[in-house]
């Protein structure tokens, strides 16, 4: 995952120490993720489950969509010591990709520890098969 420094600093102050199951979304308008865009008004129904403000993240990926801003995936925190994705995160990522056009064959779904660490994860579809992997992140001026 490229990422510009700017942004992955954004997202590591941003996400709360607690609670934790806080996220946004991320996109690019060039080659790296250079934007993003927090779930202010996410629910908070479990402490372990990410429930995003879906309509106004929707209406965030419209005015993205406008700007030639290309959606790049979901983040969201765990709290210290849970730098992988959940069987629940995994549930979800399937039915992003079920909602999307076959085009879009690479998201990234990235763990955020708060003030610490964010922990990269893709998700490659391929002919409805989607495989997701650990990632690097390389940090761009």
């Amino acid at each position: 995952m490229i990422i510009k420094e700017s942004v992955y600093k954004q997202i590591i102050s941003y996400c709360p120490l607690v609670p934790p199951e806080t996220g946004g979304i991320i996109g690019s308008s060039s080659t790296f993720i250079d934007t993003v865009a927090f779930d202010n008004y996410n629910k908070i129904i479990d402490a372990a489950v990410y429930v995003p403000d879906v309509r106004r993240l929707n209406a965030i990926l419209s005015s993205w969509q406008k700007d030639k801003i290309s959606f790049c995936g979901l983040f969201h925190s765990h709290k210290k010591g849970q730098e992988t994705l959940s069987k629940d995160d995994i549930e979800y990522i399937h039915t992003i990709y079920s909602c999307l056009p076959q085009t879009i064959t690479n998201l990234y779904f990235p763990i955020v520890i708060p003030q610490t660490k964010i922990f990269p994860y893709k998700a490659i579809n391929q002919k409805h098969s989607i495989e997701i992997i650990s990632d690097r992140i390389d940090l761009v001026p």
